[in-house]
């Protein structure tokens, strides 16, 4: 009799490593994809974990590799085992999942077919949850055929939750600034200068005709002559008789 095994959190998977560096570096991309893509509390979702052979059988069918799907974008996904392929032919998609099949990590991630999600997941409901909490992605966990037809595309169409805080982050400073310079005083440089009323051409014209009817041509008047006085001044004394 068979003996159930318990099961583990995918955060507990993240410490696994392959043998080879160059599958480490791959293993290093797939993970880095969880962490901007999958939705939060991933790291707590519990997985059983299976070898390839125990989920495929020693000699496993083509037709089940074929269903074999992750929790990741497509496209993303094989870029990470090759980042300058414009294409995802059959086999190299079928050379990736058998290698993710090795990896405990990536094992945790599959989704389906329901049989193999169930099982993964220790129960069918369980693993619906999961597939319900991947709501956003899903038009990104595209079929190989659909993967290749978009792979030119440089970047995923869907913002990642650092891109999404980045721009949260951008939208709420921009409110703060806004909102603080309505208490900040208005210096006299700042305030608004007053308007100048600038006449019309009629209306100088008016004003300087005004103007000239209503100026008075002042002229002085004639003053006296005054009385010549003695060439010779008398400074004879003249004393108070007695």
């Amino acid at each position: 009799m068979a003996v159930a095994k318990e099961s583990v959190t995918l955060e507990s998977l993240l410490e696994w490593e392959p043998d080879s560096s160059e599958d480490g570096e791959i293993l290093e991309r797939v993970k880095r994809l969880a962490e901007l893509y999958l939705p939060d509390g991933w790291r707590q979702w519990k997985v059983v974990t299976h070898s390839r052979a125990e989920l495929l059988g020693e000699v496993f069918d083509s037709q089940i590799l074929k269903k074999i799907r992750f929790s990741l974008l497509t496209v993303e996904l094989a870029r990470a085992f090759c980042p300058d392929c414009t294409s995802l032919p059959e086999k190299v998609y079928k050379d990736i999942k058998i290698k993710m099949l090795e990896w405990p990590f990536c094992v945790g991630l599959i989704i389906g077919p329901p049989s193999i999600g169930a099982r993964i997941r220790g129960s069918a409901v369980q693993n619906e949850l999961i597939v319900a909490s991947l709501t956003e992605l899903k038009p990104l966990l595209l079929s190989r055929k659909d993967a290749s037809s978009s792979s030119k595309s440089k970047k995923p169409r869907r913002m990642s939750r650092m891109d999404k805080l980045e721009e949260e982050f951008g939208d709420m400073k921009d409110m703060f600034s806004n909102f603080m310079k309505r208490f900040e005083p208005i210096s006299d440089n700042e305030s608004e200068p007053e308007e100048s009323y600038a006449f019309s051409e009629d209306e100088l014209q008016n004003s300087q005709s005004l103007h000239k009817s209503e100026t008075v041509k002042w002229k002085a008047p004639d003053l006296p002559l005054e009385e010549e006085e003695d060439d010779d001044p008398d400074f004879i004394p003249q004393t108070k008789k007695q």
